[in-house]
């Protein structure tokens, strides 16, 4: 196979160095890759205005399976052909209702609740073709249930001076269950996590268009079973990740509101950060939980409307994101030996972003955008091993808006800038996922 399907992650990777590595968006392979998904969401919004509050139900349904087939080996030697077909099937249904004032004044609240139900079943074969065998088949069933409650409330100390208290109670419990008949394996845990979640705002009007703020709020990703491979009890499931999250800025606007400015900086505290590694004894890609980490930076959006219909706009982001402590055992050499991997930036967190655009709608209907964006370097492993450096796109959009109809001609990449958006190593190179070349289309929208 000479390419592969930048927008479909089922093709596989490619090496990048070594004796086997290929040329940008061209890959070895012996097997057929794809990836097919399709999904479906059904959603019913009721609301109810009273005269002093509203109060507003989403009901939905959430539908997802997914069928794909990697190239395991990431070569095409038919003596040593390896696959990994995986399927996933998923269903979530979810209940919000929330109640909020409507009648603004110096105290504005809302209050609800919120939960799901969630069956997921996750298939994965690691099938060695060219020997004519299965090595590993584990199949996982997840189920998970879920609610919270919440309240916010902002009141107006002075004049200029508002105060925002909120808090969530949120429980999650997850039981999940797999089975390895290839392996001979079957293994079962139970997740319970049950969280306070409080946030708290300050803000005050410097003036009627200057708006000063700080705010701290706690936040935390659930645990999960680490699915895609048998292993063992001990890797199957995960802990959650916690975070504390603080943050001060200003939001601004000038010249009638024909200039936007808004400057932030943030600090993230990260406990038990959950890292996705090679583990160093099964030879499997394997969820833990890390110890510490921390991300902090500064952001900085500016717009401009000049003229009608047409903005200018601009952002900039800097972030450092690093493990404060992380202690990590590894494979070399058949040798298991500890790593200090503190100090070493966390996976997928560019140093910096920016952005520069301008954007025109006529009032006939006509419009054009242009995006220049770009990110610095990153990692893919916490091992900061895998390193994509930093790079700019351009995308262009020219169109024509007509009562419900949309036409447009786009270009993305249109000075075919090469970078990859997965990374990682793999044996003695490192692989990557090369990002979309330059590309054209055609988009046709209607509206109902």
């Amino acid at each position: 196979m000479d390419g592969a399907d930048n927008e479909d992650h089922g093709a596989t990777g490619r090496p990048m160095a070594g004796d086997f590595a290929t040329d940008r968006n061209k890959i070895r392979s012996d097997c057929d890759a794809y990836l097919n998904q399709k999904w479906s969401d059904q959603a019913l919004r009721i609301t109810y205005d009273a005269p002093k509050f509203t109060v507003l139900s989403v009901s939905s349904i959430q539908d997802q399976t997914l069928d794909k087939v990697n190239d395991c080996d990431l070569w095409d030697n038919p003596a040593n052909e390896k696959i990994n077909p995986t399927t996933i099937d998923s269903t979530r249904y979810s209940q919000e209702l929330r109640i909020f004032s409507t009648t603004g004044g110096p105290f504005e609240w809302l209050g609800g609740m919120f939960a799901f139900h969630e069956d997921s079943t996750f298939n994965y074969k690691y099938e060695i073709v060219s020997a004519n065998m299965v090595y590993m088949n584990p199949i996982t069933d997840v189920e998970t249930d879920g609610a919270a409650i919440f309240g916010q409330g902002r009141v107006q100390l002075t004049d200029k001076f508002h105060a925002t208290l909120g808090l969530r109670l949120d429980y999650q419990t997850s039981k999940g269950d797999l089975s390895d008949a290839v392996q001979g394996k079957s293994y079962s845990d139970t997740i319970d996590d049950c969280e306070f979640l409080p946030k708290g705002v300050l803000d005050y009007d410097v003036t009627e268009n200057i708006m000063a703020y700080v705010s701290v709020a706690r936040g935390y990703m659930p645990g999960g079973f680490d699915w895609g491979n048998t292993g063992t009890k001990e890797t199957f499931s995960y802990d959650p990740e916690y975070t504390l999250n603080y943050e001060a800025g200003v939001k601004s606007t000038w010249f009638d509101n024909r200039f936007l400015l808004n400057l932030s900086a943030f600090y993230i505290k990260i406990d038990d950060k959950q890292v996705s590694q090679m583990h160093p004894t099964l030879a499997i890609l394997n969820i833990s939980n890390a110890a510490e980490a921390h991300s902090t930076g500064v952001e900085l959006t500016v717009e401009a409307r000049p003229a009608q219909g047409l903005s200018l706009f601009a952002g900039l982001g800097f972030n450092e994101a690093k493990f404060d402590e992380f202690n990590a055992m590894v494979n070399e050499n058949n040798q298991l030996v500890q790593k200090d991997y503190s100090d070493n930036y966390l996976t997928y967190a560019p140093k910096y972003t920016y952005n520069l655009g301008v954007q025109y709608r006529s009032p006939m209907g006509i419009y054009g955008r242009v995006d220049f964006l770009g990110t610095g370097e990153f990692y893919g492993d916490a091992a900061n091993q895998a390193k994509q450096d930093g790079y700019e796109i351009v995308n262009l959009r020219l169109g024509y808006h007509w009562k419900k109809l949309d036409i447009s001609v786009w270009g993305e990449n249109l000075f075919d800038e090469e970078y990859q958006t997965f990374l990682t190593p793999f044996s003695n190179t490192i692989v990557g996922h090369d990002g979309p070349p330059r590309c054209f289309g055609v988009t046709l929208a209607v509206t109902f």
